[in-house]
């Protein structure tokens, strides 16, 4: 059996894997762009049916690696082949498909009581189709949660200025307000805090963001959707905004999914923690 092991940045919709990723496997694609190897495939000669064997890799990270890294493991043997059809290179298909795939995403966050933390959340869509981003439903344990999107960005429920009269432009943005707040957001300017810890991490690059307007999550147990939003070829890059509880009430878990088309095509899992001083 051969074992090659793949990252690339963290991102709810992951980018695809190369044009030429399957026809070089087991060796290296000439485009590293996204998916970039982790030393060099391995092969196991013999496997039990009823013994794990473990595989170790040293992996020196790179400066420019991102703060949360997707680890994909794919393999493939000659006595039970990864069939022809399941070699696609759409990651959100390939992983719940095929057996022989693998995918890990999992983000620690620690932060002192009251503190706030910006990250760095990229999407990702093959198909033109509009995409849904969803925080699930679950227990935060007091932290606060938001998205922030680059001024460019199409999201269907934003309330945006146009040129109708004052009256037919509050009728829209108190719908598209009811809207936001019907799926589970309040569009409000970040906290000062906020702003402050996302300037301190991505200096000249928050010009890009809509910083007058993020989405805070309204309620940890209804959890929240963003339909509409159309994605570039590109991807399309948010900041996660997160502030700590200022008393620590143990450790949380935020799931943030993509789908298209009411299926799931990605997602995060962040483990939040307050660190108590």
């Amino acid at each position: 059996m051969t074992v090659k092991l793949l990252y690339a940045n963290a991102s709810a919709g992951l980018p695809p894997l190369p044009a030429d990723f399957w026809t070089a496997f087991p060796n290296n694609s000439s485009d590293m762009t996204n998916w970039k190897p982790i030393g060099t495939a391995k092969v196991i000669l013999s496997l039990s049916p009823t013994e794990p064997t473990v595989l170790e890799w040293d992996w020196n990270t790179p400066i420019t690696a991102a703060d949360h890294t997707c680890l994909l493991a794919v393999m493939d043997s000659p006595s039970n082949p990864i069939p022809a059809a399941n070699k696609v290179f759409d990651v959100g298909s390939l992983v719940p498909n095929e057996k022989r795939v693998g995918l890990k995403n999992l983000h620690v966050v620690n932060a002192p009581p009251g503190a706030s933390i910006g990250s760095l959340l990229g999407f990702f869509a093959l198909s033109q189709k509009a995409q849904t981003i969803k925080i699930l439903p679950g227990a935060l344990a007091g932290w606060r949660v938001g998205l922030i999107f680059p001024k460019t960005a199409q999201i269907a429920a934003t309330p945006k200025a146009g040129k109708s009269s004052k009256k037919s432009s509050r009728k829209g943005k108190a719908a598209a307000a009811a809207t936001l707040t019907q799926e589970g957001w309040t569009l409000k300017k970040p906290a000062n805090g906020v702003l402050k810890s996302l300037k301190e991490r991505f200096g000249a690059e928050l010009e890009k963001y809509d910083i007058s307007n993020m989405y805070a999550l309204a309620s940890e147990d209804k959890g929240g959707m963003l339909a509409g939003i159309n994605i570039p070829k590109t991807g399309l890059n948010a900041l996660l905004a997160l502030s700590a509880p200022a008393k620590p009430k143990g450790i949380a878990t935020l799931n943030i999914v993509q789908e298209e088309d009411g299926r799931i095509v990605g997602g995060n899992t962040f483990v939040l923690r307050a660190l108590k001083t």
